[in-house]
């Protein structure tokens, strides 16, 4: 039989509803959904993929979903449904607010046709007029109406597939609480739905709800949520909550505080005599779009659960995702570390399934496994792989930094109107070219970690996330673009602690002083760091300098006597004694980068820097 759910102010016919500021909650639908748990863990796929904006910036017009968004996303499906064919575990994909089209709902059923069950699909559906999700609702099992339909407002509704060996039941659930921007054109709902299984025993029971966005960002409708699911008789606890989103801060207060509310017991300030679900054995699922290419405003999906004492401890350890700690707050969040269209594939444990009663040791982790899934290239079916943190980190800080370069080249460039522009494409090429050779050549975090050690010294083990390396990682970069501009010759990684390139037998080094150091100092801590490696070279190399507090004269490369010799008390003109190097090469990135600025054109400034540094490799 099918479940239909009508606001009770829903006129029907006219499909209008008379405004009402104030949204009338009730008692959610309470839905058998046919799955109990039968191992030990389920899988959650996130689609955290790309989607244009749907809203016209010039005039607010609502876009719908191009043909090339729609077959992209449809290639991908196909994708998703070949990858998740073979597996048996309870499987929920999940699709960020607003990100699915329409003319995908016949791919989203036939995924489902081809998929080994049981399967549940929860997705965010693009923008609609209230006429279309009318006929929509007609083929859904159940569905939630707007509290007010006034004309031209459109509508913001998940799509829930829950699919067993029995059939596929379908669920339509309106947006409750939109955003402050959306209070004049979006419809609100009133009602939702409690997706539960037949079977609420500890161990065997899998209850989850979904929200949007904004639905998630008041602290006291969330506990307003959790006491109308308190109301339920057949329902006494929540194992996930699914919140689909398009927010490019997932860390913003209203969030923090939701999230902490969700998980708060008890709650200050509540009647006593209320009751909520209960939801310390559960999760929250941010689903989050990767909206834009500008990978700095979206991304951050996240999965966040309780705290107490062990919580880290259980969290699991994936190089896919890093958990972060909130002071003050009751949770942790396990947040992914791709910002991009990417799929994430996790195990996770709920945490009734865990023996209370095992050693700490032996407790199996809430997140068992963590996958990613670059969704930027389409295959027949989804690449997964665990991300290496550092190498992610460095090759995503200088995508992003690639804005604030061709920022400062275009206050910095002193080329006529008329070449200024074919310069600074010229330098903008180069950069992107930069990251593309490092990023082929950066296999695994060791080699990361091994380049960041010789750029910013030594790096402790905290995530990379937490260093504070934004400008330094920056220079690098360009630093390294301008050693390689306006020549053929080769450069490899260095294979020694002596530099992170070779080229024509020498091995540059590019070196922060931290704003702390002289030139001269960084380059004695350059030569401490490295005293036995360097004591044995047959060649000195060359130091590009970075972020010293003093710099060396323009164009000039400085011969650096080897100080800690004189300190070890070595006499350096003994011929007893082992040879060592009497000098290293150094020069600086501000005078490479200065001829770069002050040349007249781009080709200009690469001849003479090239010229430069081949002066300098010579000697």
């Amino acid at each position: 039989m099918s479940l239909r759910c009508y606001p009770a102010s829903y006129v029907g016919m006219s499909g209008l509803v008379p405004s009402d500021p104030q949204v009338s909650h009730s008692a959610p639908h309470s839905v058998d959904t046919g799955i109990s748990l039968t191992r030990a863990s389920i899988e959650l796929l996130i689609l955290q993929w790309y989607t244009p904006s749907p809203v016209n910036a010039a005039n607010g017009a609502w876009i719908p979903a191009a043909d090339e968004e729609i077959a992209y996303k449809r290639a991908l499906l196909e994708a998703v449904a070949e990858t998740l064919r073979a597996r048996v575990a309870p499987t929920f994909v999940v699709i960020p607010e607003l990100s699915l089209p329409l003319a995908l709902l016949p791919d989203v059923e036939k995924l489902i046709d081809t998929t080994a069950k049981p399967l549940v699909v929860v997705a965010g559906l693009e923008h609609m007029s209230l006429d279309r999700y009318n006929d929509l609702h007609r083929s859904f099992d159940g569905a939630t109406l707007p509290v007010d339909a006034s004309s031209g407002r459109r509508i913001n509704a998940a799509a829930v597939w829950i699919a067993t060996d029995q059939g596929t039941r379908r669920y339509l659930q309106l947006k409750r609480g939109p955003a402050d921007i959306e209070l004049q054109t979006v419809m609100r709902g009133a009602e939702s739905f409690v997706f539960r299984s037949p079977d609420q025993h500890e161990g065997r029971r899998l209850n989850f709800a979904v929200a949007i966005c904004a639905d998630f960002t008041n602290k006291d409708e969330v506990l307003r949520i959790r006491r109308d699911m308190g109301t339920l008789n057949d329902v006494t606890a929540l194992d996930l909550m699914f919140v689909l989103q398009m927010n490019p801060n997932q860390n913003a207060v209203q969030f923090r505080t939701s999230v902490a509310a969700f998980f708060d017991a008890p709650v200050t300030g509540m009647a006593e005599e209320a009751t909520l679900i209960a939801t310390d054995k559960s999760i929250i699922v941010f689903a989050n779009q990767a909206r834009t290419g500008a990978k700095e405003e979206y991304g951050r999906s996240t999965i966040h659960f309780r705290f107490d004492p062990g919580a880290l401890r259980r969290a699991g350890v994936s190089r896919t995702f890093c958990v972060e700690k909130h002071d003050g707050h009751n949770h942790l969040s396990a947040v992914f570390r791709e910002d991009g269209p990417a799929a994430y594939l996790v195990e996770y444990v709920p945490l009734h399934r865990r023996n209370p009663g095992q050693p700490g040791s032996t407790e199996p982790p809430l997140l068992r496994r963590a996958l990613y899934a670059d969704l930027r290239t389409i295959a027949k079916q989804l690449e997964f792989r665990e991300i290496e943190p550092v190498t992610h980190w460095l090759i995503d800080s200088w995508t992003r930094d690639q804005k604030l370069i061709a920022h400062e080249a275009e206050k910095n460039f002193r080329a006529s109107a008329a070449k200024k522009e074919a310069a600074l494409n010229s330098w903008t090429r180069a950069c992107a070219a930069g990251i593309a050779w490092w990023k082929a050549r950066l296999g695994d975090d060791n080699v990361a970690r091994h380049h960041l050690g010789i750029v910013a010294g030594s790096l402790d083990a905290s995530d990379p996330r937490e260093w504070s390396l934004t400008t330094t990682v920056r220079l690098f970069l360009r630093n390294f673009v301008l050693v390689s501009l306006g020549t053929d010759r080769a450069f490899a990684l260095c294979a020694t602690p002596l530099g992170n390139v070779t080229s024509a037998g020498s091995d540059i080094a590019f070196v922060s002083g931290h704003h702390r150091w002289t030139w001269d100092t960084t380059v004695n801590e350059f030569y401490d760091g490295r005293r036995t490696a360097l004591d044995t070279a047959t060649k000195p190399p060359t130091v590009v300098l970075q972020e010293t507090l003093t710099d060396v004269q323009s164009g000039t490369t400085y011969e650096l006597p080897p100080l800690i010799t004189e300190r070890e008390g070595i006499d350096p003109d003994d011929i007893t004694a082992a040879p060592r190097l009497r000098h290293i090469k150094v020069i600086s990135g501000n005078v490479l980068y200065g001829y770069l600025c002050e040349a007249e054109s781009h080709e200009t400034a690469a001849s003479v820097i090239a010229a430069r540094i081949d002066e300098v490799l010579r000697d």
